[in-house]
């Protein structure tokens, strides 16, 4: 949280909370991918291993870039909202009907950016010429483009990003996302029958294989459902005093 929210001093500034439970879902990656290591070495050797997983290790090991910064330089990373270390522009900007994030990652593309909002003597602009230029004055260029997107809509400044080959994304809401085409063109959502009950749609696996892809046409299980089959599965319970 140290890392993530708009800096201090900055409206909203202060420490953020990620939207889902990171640290959680990559110990559980991580997990996976212990175990599937410890199988092809029981393989080699015969022998199984304790696998020892711990949120707060997962959570040092996912610092990656900005833990290695710090490890290299001493320097502790502030918050930097929306905004990247490395380039700018990189931010979400305000358009007339939502947000757009664009990430502008040379100096190249940040000419052909320019152009495509129709103010190319920006990046002649000696302030903003060079990416380092950039990153120095980004809240004076953060003001330029404000204005420059702030009446066009998300689908014009999209069109017009793609076509100028510019990294540029709309922040989608929860509706938008499932009803997103390329969200229902790969499948990731899927209805499912229960028996005795009304269909529910689920989020399928995001893993796509060839010949054995990940089953979701199972339901959920009902309370208590296969708790006779799991204790049929266990050895019985000594008797008292046995």
């Amino acid at each position: 949280m140290s890392i993530t929210g708009n800096p201090d001093g900055a409206p909203g500034g202060g420490p953020r909370k990620a939207g889902i439970a990171v640290a959680d879902q990559m110990t559980a990656l991580y997990a996976d991918v212990a175990v599937l290591a410890a199988l092809r070495e029981r393989d080699r050797s015969g022998l199984g291993q304790h696998i020892d997983m711990a949120l707060l290790d997962v959570q040092v090991a996912g610092l990656t870039n900005l833990g290695l910064g710090y490890l290299a330089t001493g320097r502790v990373p502030p918050r930097a909202g929306n905004r990247l270390a490395t380039v700018y522009p990189s931010d979400s900007f305000r358009c007339a009907d939502g947000d757009l994030m664009i990430i502008v990652a040379n100096d190249a593309q940040f000419r052909s950016f320019c152009a495509a909002l129709g103010m190319p003597q920006v990046a002649d602009d000696e302030r903003f010429a060079r990416n380092a230029d950039r990153l120095r004055h980004a809240d004076d260029l953060a003001l330029l483009i404000c204005e420059a997107l702030r009446e066009r809509p998300i689908a014009e400044c999209q069109a017009m990003f793609d076509a100028a080959g510019v990294p540029a994304s709309p922040i989608n809401d929860l509706a938008q996302v499932f009803a997103d085409t390329q969200v229902a063109t790969r499948g990731l959502v899927r209805e499912i029958a229960r028996p005795g009950g009304p269909a529910v749609r689920v989020v399928a696996s995001p893993i796509q294989m060839s010949r054995t892809a990940p089953r979701s046409d199972r339901p959920p299980p009902r309370l208590g459902e296969h708790t006779a089959e799991v204790l049929a599965e266990l050895p019985p319970l000594l008797e008292p005093g046995g």
